[in-house]
């Protein structure tokens, strides 16, 4: 009986220990916030134990959430389509919101489930992962089924396609809303521009495959440098050399070519001889070149054109080329001339401006001069072709003509210095071009070109002269006069 009563009072012992320990735990609860209970994590494991598996994420919580943010960050929200700055700021909203909604899909952790909403709201659907690829540089997409790229210079055809019609006419209308433009049947086609990029869009009113988006991407560095120019192919050691005399001499150099021939690059390189404390003004249409990203220590200014439906708030190549005077530049550089901004150009750089650049398209060196002619009789001048072709020809020395040859590679096939222009032919002397002899082929496809880059050709003794007084040595000048003309120098008689 006295065993019995111990273990009863025992049993009572431990039931009371018991309770109290529960109370404590309950009082725990109350005061102290688990924070695992309310993390991301535990919800979609509560989820998951009671058999949900979801795989993507719901058209009603991607409406939801498209909704939150046109309604409370519209601008960022536009923005980040092709910003990637804005874009990381959007995320963390994203994020906030995934919490404070408690929003839950299985299948996805935290970090999958941002990214997976960030690129369905603020992403180009299939094309994203090709935005993000800084190696990448043009996108191409032709319809829903076909998207060509192309990467460190090799073009070709990705294996990305649009689910439906309606996908990639989402991704154009997220592109036309960031941009503040439009793209309708009344306007089937549109220019966007952004940071970093150019884009240009066209329906299935005049493409025939249906929306057609061309993308692009403006490299934030120099791709190009003397090693990697002499190894491609792209031009010879020789050439470089005269490059770098003609730039630092103060030559006006008009760089041509073909669409995606790589004129812009070539220009950011050659503006690397530009002396740091010389004040040079970079007027583009759209900010293609970033030069002070490239060359922060140099006394370079860019400036872009503003275009509106308003011609009286439209800031236009012409405007940009009358106040760049009031600008004090030493030198002037134009993106790219393809209309009646051409007259001003060659005036500014007729009026003591020496040392400027500007490319254009052509199919020769001199197609471009005839190209620059046609653009001055197409702004209204009143003067005669002839007349026109020689102020041309007064007005730059040097034509860099450089294409993307059959086999995909860019080569500086013709260096000329221009001479003048008459009866409606243009008169240079050749200095430097590529000869292709031998091609290597796969079926009908050519896959190598070989040649060499040969001096073809001497500048005038004016021009040496020239140079001298701009402080180039006889050193530097001689490799690129005749022989005969070598013999009739020294730094006295220069």
């Amino acid at each position: 009986m006295r065993f019995k009563l111990e273990d009863d009072e025992k049993m009572k012992n431990n039931r009371i220990n018991i309770l109290n320990q529960s109370i404590e735990e309950v009082e725990r609860e109350i005061n102290v916030i688990d924070l695992h209970r309310y993390s991301y994590k535990y919800r979609t494991e509560q989820e998951k134990s009671h058999g949900f598996r979801a795989k993507k994420v719901s058209l009603a919580i991607l409406e939801q959430i498209r909704q939150y943010l046109s309604g409370n960050h519209k601008k960022l929200f536009q923005e980040s389509i092709v910003d990637e700055r804005k874009r990381e700021k959007l995320g963390e909203i994203i994020a906030d919101y995934i919490t404070q909604q408690a929003i839950v899909v299985p299948g996805f952790n935290a970090d999958d489930l941002l990214k997976h909403i960030l690129h369905a709201l603020a992403g180009l659907g299939p094309i994203q992962p090709l935005m993000e690829n800084e190696d990448i540089t043009e996108i191409m997409v032709n319809g829903k089924n076909e998207v060509y790229v192309e990467e460190n210079g090799r073009e070709y055809k990705t294996d990305i396609t649009f689910s439906s019609d309606e996908e990639l006419l989402e991704v154009a209308m997220k592109i036309v809303n960031a941009a503040g433009e439009s793209l309708t049947s009344a306007k089937p086609y549109v220019d966007c521009r952004f940071p970093g990029m150019r884009i240009n869009i066209v329906n299935g009113l005049i493409s025939g495959l249906g929306i057609v988006i061309t993308i692009r991407k403006f490299a934030k560095d120099l791709r190009i440098n003397d090693e990697t120019i002499v190894t491609s192919g792209q031009a010879s050691r020789e050439m470089l050399d005269a490059f770098e005399v003609f730039v630092k001499g103060k030559m006006n150099i008009l760089i041509a070519g073909p669409t995606g021939s790589g004129k812009t690059e070539l220009f950011k390189y050659l503006v690397k001889h530009i002396p740091d404390d010389e004040r040079l003004l970079m007027l583009e249409d759209t900010a293609e070149t970033r030069l002070k990203d490239i060359y922060p220590q140099k006394h370079i200014v860019p400036m872009e054109c503003r275009f509106t439906s308003d011609p009286s708030t439209t800031v236009d190549y012409t405007v940009l080329l009358k106040n760049s005077l009031r600008q004090k530049p030493t030198r002037v550089a134009v993106g790219e001339v393809r209309g009646p901004e051409a007259v001003y150009m060659l005036e500014i750089f007729n009026t003591g401006h020496e040392g400027g650049f500007t490319t254009g398209h052509a199919n020769s060196c001199a197609d471009t001069v005839e190209r620059l002619v046609m653009m001055c009789l197409r702004s209204g001048m009143k003067l005669e072709p002839d007349i026109i072709g020689k102020w041309v020809a007064k007005t730059f020395d040097i034509v860099i003509f450089q294409e993307k040859m059959d086999d995909k590679v860019r080569r500086i096939t013709e260096v000329v210095e221009l001479v003048d222009y008459e009866n409606g032919r243009v008169i240079y002397r050749p200095l430097f071009q590529f000869i292709p002899h031998k091609f290597e082929k796969e079926g009908n496809k050519i896959t190598k070109i070989h040649g060499t880059h040969k001096q073809t050709g001497f500048i005038r003794l004016e021009t040496a002269k020239r140079l001298f007084s701009r402080g180039i040595s006889v050193k530097k000048i001689k490799p690129l006069l005749s022989e005969e003309d070598r013999g009739k120098i020294s730094d006295v008689s220069l």
